[in-house]
């Protein structure tokens, strides 16, 4: 959205203030309330795949890809039901199903990278938000590691598939996933990655944090000891799977990231965004957030951190599955998110995926006035904020 400046005629000074206040030297509008709303766009939804061969395999990799995108507007398409897992349908209020990509774009890129034992459709809430306001937002499924497959792939294989699954990805929108239209209006030259738990690692080993081949042998067992004894796998590893396109990233609730090696997370080069839950059970605040945060030192690293939220504080589910499906599938939930003792998810999710938004047009974008937003006073109750560097 532009901002415009009114001129002082016809308008008084506290009224110049009051609107100048939320526009930044670059002409950007800085209010955070325009991220919680839907932004000017109707919302596209198509299911795609993505073909690709990973490093250190002898096969081709297929993914499904949910993507988000703005779509010409007054296309008559119908709503999306999403399915999750196959198990269960969710309907979309604001998503409709592959109208017409809007023809004004190039569009910035977002990806999303869902948790273990997870699913793409799972990022719904943040594709449907960016989309709305402008941005082609794409989450592949990582086959071998989701709510269908769950843990099919030995651990060191899906470490090593996951980060070349998002460099695939990116790859994959320049021509649109075989939807030329898509393709030319998606802007893959500065990319920005969400990620929820091991979508977190995700996140932060395709923004170029290493992981320590040696403490991933040390620790092996198995299986997964045999997949870091190939040659091409531990060339991968050594090699790392930073993608100089991705410039910010947030990591949710990360996982695994006292696996990368020492330094290396204070060595990114790009902005990160750490969101958290301190309730959280499954990747807790001792193990995961506290040393991630410390690890970080760029200025413009911040922490939204949710004192009652956590692990499934992310994602929707608690909502979203039915009481009996939810106990099946994740009979942690309501020790690690869903139920009275956590802040609730349809209050929390709204927040996380404006201060992604906010950040995502600070450092994609490039519009500074964002600064001085995410960096104030937390927007919602029931939030703290940390900023970089102090």
């Amino acid at each position: 959205m532009r901002c415009i400046r009114p001129r002082t005629a016809g308008f008084s000074v506290f009224l110049v203030l009051l609107v100048s206040a939320a526009c930044s030297d670059d002409g950007s509008d800085t209010d955070p309330e325009l991220l919680f709303a839907a932004g000017s766009y109707e919302v596209g939804y198509q299911e795609l795949e993505l073909t690709y061969r990973p490093a250190a395999a002898a096969e081709d990799r297929t993914l499904p890809v949910s993507v988000w995108y703005p779509a010409a507007s007054g296309s008559g398409a119908p709503a999306v039901e999403y399915s999750v897992a196959g198990v269960v349908s969710v309907a979309s209020d604001r998503a409709l199903v592959e109208p017409p990509v809007a023809d004004d774009g190039r569009f910035p890129v977002a990806i999303y990278s869902h948790g273990s034992r997870g699913t793409a459709v799972l990022g719904y809430p943040y594709g449907e938000l960016f989309a709305s306001h402008g941005w082609v937002f794409a989450a592949p499924s990582h086959i071998g590691n989701t709510a269908v497959d769950g843990l099919q792939d030995p651990f060191a294989q899906i470490l090593l598939n996951r980060p070349n699954d998002i460099t695939a990805l990116i790859d994959g929108l320049d021509n649109g996933l075989g939807r030329p239209a898509l393709g030319e209006q998606s802007d893959t030259s500065r990319v920005f990655v969400i990620g929820h738990s091991l979508g977190g690692y995700t996140a932060l080993a395709s923004a170029g944090a290493d992981m320590s081949l040696d403490r991933l042998v040390e620790s092996c067992q198995g299986v997964n000891c045999d997949v870091l004894a190939d040659a091409q796998v531990a060339a991968a590893f050594q090699a790392g799977f930073g993608d100089p396109r991705v410039v910010a990233v947030v990591p949710q609730a990360p996982a695994v990231t006292a696996g990368f090696a020492d330094g290396e997370i204070a060595a990114l080069e790009v902005a990160v965004m750490l969101q958290s839950g301190r309730l959280d059970q499954t990747t807790t605040q001792a193990a995961e957030a506290e040393p991630t945060w410390s690890a970080l030192d760029g200025p413009d690293d911040l922490w939204i951190d949710v004192p009652m939220g956590a692990h499934h504080t992310f994602i929707t589910v608690c909502d979203d599955l039915p009481d009996t499906i939810l106990r099946a599938f994740l009979p942690n939930a309501y020790m690690d998110g869903c139920g009275p003792d956590f802040i609730p998810v349809a209050q929390a999710v709204p927040v996380l995926g404006a201060y992604a938004l906010g950040f995502a047009r600070r450092h994609v974008l490039g519009e500074s006035g964002w600064d001085s937003e995410l960096r104030g006073p937390a927007w919602r109750p029931g939030f703290a904020i940390s900023v970089g560097n102090e």
